[in-house]
């Protein structure tokens, strides 16, 4: 298990077998980029004015809501920063696909609410004050923990962890969840989602603007202005994440590059120097994905 207290990372990929746990707490952030990622995302929000985007959905946050984020989902928030005082804050939790199946499977009804979660794609809940307080109590427990580290905390964290879902469970089962009504997904949002659910094409912004029936201009400003990049390199970078991650997890590069575009293998490291200053190899080896 790791603890990233205040300091936020862009790693998306988990360096510990079963649990990660961040607390963060931001005045200014770069734009964090649109990404999925092979394992659970329990997200926990504190604070801040935020727009978070799941899959086809974008919800408006209120402390004490709470985002589980499903393997493979593609997820990012919109935060702004109107207030000086103000702070982006959440909680953070990643689990292991394998740990969270495997903590399901010992209680029929965690199981039950976890497969309505897949079945139904719910992401977004809003707890109500008592079960709120009782989620934040546990979530503040488990950060003491990882900042005693006294004897057994590894243990404390896991059963404080299995305490949390069962009160997410009860959260979801109960219904206390919240369906939202102003739902917007505009078009920078659609933008990404349409980039990631077609990157194994050989995609261009002419495509998109075929998709959306807007300018080349019009599509170039959107995206540079949310992520300081042209759409070609957006493009390109998501590329290589997704065949990286696929290289990460056990395909031979060969295999990955070819499925995501890529000509070859000399094309393929071409643009990994390019993007990370390191080969594929150099890049598994140290975990940059």
């Amino acid at each position: 298990m790791e603890a990233i207290l205040d300091t936020f990372s862009s790693r998306q990929i988990m360096r510990r077998e079963r649990l990660e746990f961040f607390h963060y707490r931001d005045v200014t952030i770069d734009r964090i980029q649109p990404h999925t990622h092979s394992h659970f995302e329990f997200y926990f929000f504190l604070g801040g004015e935020t727009r978070y985007n799941v899959g086809d959905e974008s919800f408006y946050l209120k402390r004490g809501d709470f985002l589980i984020i499903r393997p493979g989902t593609l997820h990012f928030p919109d935060v702004k920063f109107t207030d000086e005082n103000a702070a982006y804050e959440r909680f953070v939790i990643w689990a292991s696909n394998t740990y969270v199946n495997e903590l399901s499977l010992r209680d029929k009804g965690v199981y039950k609410v976890f497969s309505k979660i897949a079945t139904k794609n719910l992401c977004h809940f809003r707890p109500d004050t008592t079960n709120k307080t009782m989620i934040l109590n546990i979530l503040e427990d488990m950060k003491s923990e990882m900042r005693e580290q006294d004897v057994g905390y590894q243990i404390a964290i896991e059963s404080l962890f299995m305490q949390l879902m069962i009160m997410l469970c009860r959260v979801i089962n109960k219904r206390n969840t919240f369906k939202q009504e102003e739902t917007q997904s505009d078009l920078y949002s659609s933008i990404i989602r349409y980039i990631h659910n077609n990157i194994k094409e050989p995609l261009s912004i002419d495509d998109l603007c075929g998709a959306f029936y807007v300018s080349r201009s019009y599509v170039s400003r959107i995206v540079k202005e949310h992520l300081n990049t042209s759409v070609h390199q957006y493009i390109l970078k998501v590329k290589l994440e997704h065949a990286l991650s696929k290289i990460y997890q056990g395909s031979s590069i060969t295999e990955a590059s070819e499925e995501y575009g890529f000509d070859n293998y000399s094309t393929f490291y071409r643009e990994c120097k390019k993007f990370y200053n390191k080969s594929p190899r150099e890049l598994m080896k140290d975990n940059r994905i």
